[in-house]
């Protein structure tokens, strides 16, 4: 028996049932529909799932090779790459992508350098979508996002919506919308 498969799939299963409010909640918030999503830490990319028929091509991106080949086998419907989410979003057309998530952030995951990034692939109207562990809260005092939104609205022209989610693990929510 392959260990490392079945922690993958208990963790899958365990995400998706955390995330399935988040995903109901910016369902009925945004429209959450589109050509193409991209999911910058995807790990075993529960979201891109939840997601399957709302966009026509989804892409998991993670640094981790073992969920990257969980998700190949998960789900067939979408494309996972094991590499750098700048690197790749460097290869993307300028205004090509409709949604991009980061789900469970911190500041490794999604730094400055990211956000900029994905600014510059985002359709008109297209959005970032970011959650924060609760956690953060506790360790850093105060969550990693704020202060980049706060940059992020000066320096794009951009709506954000930000909403604490009670949740158990990812309780900040930020939308950014690309104008």
């Amino acid at each position: 028996m392959d260990l490392t498969a079945t922690a993958n799939k208990d963790y899958f299963e365990y995400r998706m049932q955390e995330m399935e409010p988040i995903i109901d909640f910016l369902k009925n918030k945004i429209c959450l529909k589109g050509e193409k999503l991209i999911s910058v830490g995807c790990g075993t990319a529960p979201e891109i799932s939840m997601l399957d028929y709302d966009f026509s091509e989804k892409i998991g991106i993670d640094l981790n090779q073992k969920a990257i080949e969980f998700c190949k086998n998960q789900n067939k419907h979408a494309e996972f790459y094991c590499m750098h989410a700048i690197e790749y979003l460097e290869k993307e057309k300028a205004d090509s992508v409709d949604c991009i998530l980061g789900m469970d952030i911190d500041l490794n995951i999604f730094p400055d350098a990211l956000i900029e990034q994905s600014f510059k692939v985002l359709k008109k109207n297209g959005s970032i979508i970011l959650t924060e562990r609760k956690d953060n809260l506790k360790i850093y005092g105060s969550y990693l996002l704020l202060p980049i939104i706060q940059r992020i609205e000066k320096e794009n022209n951009c709506d954000i919506l930000a909403f604490q989610f009670p949740n158990e693990r990812d309780s900040l929510l930020v939308i950014l919308q690309k104008k």
